[in-house]
């Protein structure tokens, strides 16, 4: 009976996080980025998001043509969308929340990202 009880609140929490879609600029602001036992091991990976709607980008995965762009940033529900940019290669303007609340996803082709905020 207790595992049962269990597993139905872990089943409500699960579905209570997965549908909030009311978030505002405030709460989602800040750096995503590779957490940082990750950083040391490889290459830069940050979104930072600004309280007043601007974003920078930064992508050194390929240390010959490192990305980092600025431009604007939109929330749409649990959505965020990168506008106002100039970039000569194409980076991940689209990202969502995943069911943690605190990481960002996000998939350009057949390449998928995933950021968690750290500041």
């Amino acid at each position: 009976m207790k595992t049962k009880n269990l597993l139905l609140l872990i089943l409500f929490a699960f579905a209570f996080t997965s549908f909030r879609t009311n978030l505002s600029m405030d709460e989602v602001a800040g750096v995503y980025g590779i957490c940082s036992s990750e950083k040391e091991q490889g290459p830069n990976f940050e979104v930072t998001l600004k309280n007043d709607g601007n974003f920078h980008y930064v992508n050194t995965f390929n240390s010959k043509s490192p990305i980092d762009v600025t431009g604007k940033w939109v929330l749409s529900g649990n959505t965020i969308k990168l506008v106002d940019f100039v970039s000569s290669v194409k980076i991940h303007d689209k990202w969502q929340f995943d069911n943690t609340g605190i990481c960002i996803k996000s998939r350009k082709g057949l390449e998928y990202s995933r950021l968690c905020q750290i500041k």
